[in-house]
């Protein structure tokens, strides 16, 4: 399989309404840091936020460069790439909105909900990284 080829993916409504929420968040950084929250790290917050929105957006536009838990070929290749892209997108929407909520409870400094914090974070990465492997699998 030539991995210089240019893949598109089609985008599912479930995948235009997670575009869409992340973009609605990313902007709700922004406009909190801006209205609301002047400390400086829920700028940095902001700061780091964006830049992972931006990266793993340039990151979902080669899915022929990832590492895959199957082998790719013609058959499976698009699936596997959809697969992949989705999960990314699924990914940077959990991280916009952990962000989001650390940022939240900085600003009202509750800090007895950090173990909150860690168990939601685990949960929101492990979870959709165990789905994404089995699907992966299963599709072969």
């Amino acid at each position: 399989m030539n991995s210089n080829t240019s893949y598109r993916i089609k985008l599912t409504l479930f995948d235009s309404i997670v575009i869409l929420i992340s973009y609605v968040i990313i902007l709700a950084h922004w406009v909190l840091l801006l209205l609301a929250f002047t400390s400086t790290l829920f700028l940095a917050i902001c700061i780091i936020a964006t830049l992972l929105f931006v990266g793993l957006s340039i990151i979902m536009g080669y899915p022929h460069r990832f590492n895959y838990p199957v082998r790719i070929c013609e058959h499976n290749a698009h699936r596997q790439f959809q697969l992949a892209v989705r999960f990314l997108r699924i990914i940077r929407f959990l991280l916009l909105v952990l962000f989001l909520f650390v940022g939240m409870l900085i600003h009202t400094n509750k800090e007895h909900s950090s173990l909150w914090a860690v168990i939601l974070v685990v949960l929101l990465l492990v979870v959709p990284l165990i789905v994404y492997i089995h699907k992966s699998i299963r599709l072969g």
